[in-house]
């Protein structure tokens, strides 16, 4: 079932854009940009985090970084650790852009065939 749960949030480009802003929040250094990557907030927000992907004390003792590579779905699931919803780049979300434009071209082709042609059939066999 958690296998299934992850393919449905991969088609999530609010999920992708997400994962990426919490990662450039609270994984960059302090002068780069990361407002929540401190000790103090770390140790308030935790409990909280934790819950959504976000284990920063984890992170911190373990020294992830994104720069070790692992699959997303590995990530996600918590096979190297707990689950972090960290997405280290953009590119998936710009395939799924990409992906969800061509479905839309479809349906507008088929959607003007079939007013086109008196509400036939989109195929003709």
């Amino acid at each position: 079932f958690q296998v299934q749960m992850m393919q449905l949030m991969a088609l999530s480009p609010i999920r992708w854009a997400c994962g990426y802003l919490h990662q450039v929040h609270f994984m960059r250094s302090a002068t780069v940009g990361a407002e929540l990557n401190n000790d103090i907030i770390g140790r308030i927000a935790s409990h909280q985090t934790r819950p959504l992907g976000i284990p920063m004390d984890w992170i911190q003792s373990s020294g992830w970084s994104c720069d070790k590579p692992d699959k997303i779905q590995d990530r996600w699931g918590g096979k190297n650790g707990p689950g972090n919803s960290f997405v280290c780049g953009t590119d998936q979300l710009f395939y799924l852009g990409i992906y969800f434009r061509f479905l839309c071209i479809i349906a507008i082709l088929g959607t003007s065939k079939m007013k086109s042609t008196g509400g036939g059939a989109i195929i003709k066999g």
